[in-house]
C-alpha cells in the first residue's frame, strides 16, 4: 500500500512538475558563436545572432551585455510570444587590438537566473595585405555619404598567394543589404575579381556592416570585409522640393 501511495505522489509530483516546466519561457539560440576569421585593425564588423522563444510562455529578454565597449549589441525586440524570434546583432570594433581575440557577450531574460552566452572571435591583422592563403584587395570598405539614388558598386579582387587551388564561399552577410558575386574558384597565383552591390532594399542611414567569405583549405580560413558608410537623404525645402 505504502509503494503504491509513493507511485501516486511520485506520478502527480511529475505531471506537475512537467506542465510547469513546458509553460516556461524557453529560449534556443541555434548558432551560438561566430567566426569573423581575418579582420582588418580599425575597423567594424557585424554578425547577427537568431534567437527562438520555443516555450509556451512569452519571452522576456531583460538584459544584454556587450560584454566590453568595443562592442554593440543592439536588440530587435525584447519580448517574443511562442514561435517567435528575433535579431541580435553583434557590431564589434577592432581598434588597435591585434591576434586572436574571443569575446562572449550575455543575455539575462525571464528563462532563470542563469546567463546565456554567445561567442565571437577575429584574428586582427596589422597587414591585411600578408594574409593568407589570400589576400583580399581591398580589405575593407569606408564609403561617403551616397544618395539613395546612387548607390555605389564595390569592386574588390582575391589573390590567391598559397601553391594550391582554393575554391571560396560566402558564409556571412546582412540579409537584403547586399548582392553580392564573388569568384568560387581561384587559381594558385592568380586573382579573381568581385563585386558587392547595395541594394535598394535596404532603406537605412548609416551602417557597420561585413561580408564573411571561407576558403576551403586545411584550416578553412575566414575572412571579413568591413562595410561601412551612409545614406544621404533628401530633406524638403520649405518649397515643397528637396535639398541635399
Amino acid at each position: 500500500m505504502r509503494v503504491r501511495s509513493s507511485i501516486i505522489k511520485f506520478t502527480v509530483f511529475f505531471l506537475v512538475c512537467g506542465v510547469s516546466a513546458s509553460a516556461s519561457p524557453r529560449l534556443v539560440i541555434p548558432d551560438s558563436t561566430f567566426n569573423f576569421g581575418f579582420v582588418p585593425r580599425n575597423a567594424r564588423v557585424s554578425h547577427i545572432f537568431w534567437l527562438h522563444s520555443l516555450g509556451v510562455d512569452t519571452l522576456k529578454i531583460l538584459k544584454v551585455d556587450p560584454g566590453c565597449g568595443c562592442t554593440r549589441a543592439p536588440l530587435g525586440k525584447s519580448e517574443l510570444a511562442p514561435g517567435d524570434s528575433t535579431a541580435l546583432e553583434i557590431i564589434f570594433s577592432t581598434g588597435y587590438y591585434s591576434g586572436w581575440l574571443t569575446k562572449h557577450p550575455g543575455l539575462l531574460t525571464n528563462e532563470g537566473s542563469d546567463v546565456r552566452l554567445l561567442d565571437f572571435a577575429a584574428n586582427i591583422v596589422v597587414k591585411p595585405d600578408s594574409t593568407s592563403p589570400v589576400i583580399f584587395e581591398p580589405y575593407k570598405f569606408e564609403l561617403p555619404p551616397f544618395e539613395n539614388k546612387t548607390r555605389p558598386s564595390l569592386n574588390f579582387a582575391v589573390r590567391n598567394v598559397s601553391g594550391q587551388p582554393l575554391e571560396m564561399t560566402l558564409v556571412d552577410f546582412p540579409p537584403g543589404m547586399f548582392k553580392i558575386n564573388y569568384p568560387k574558384k581561384i587559381k594558385p597565383g592568380e586573382s579573381a575579381a568581385g563585386k558587392i552591390e547595395i541594394t535598394k532594399n535596404f532603406d537605412g542611414k548609416d551602417f557597420a556592416k561585413s561580408i564573411t567569405f571561407q576558403m576551403n583549405d586545411k584550416e578553412k580560413t575566414r575572412f571579413t570585409i568591413p562595410v561601412t558608410g551612409a545614406i544621404r537623404v533628401a530633406v524638403p525645402d520649405s518649397a515643397g522640393s528637396s535639398s541635399k
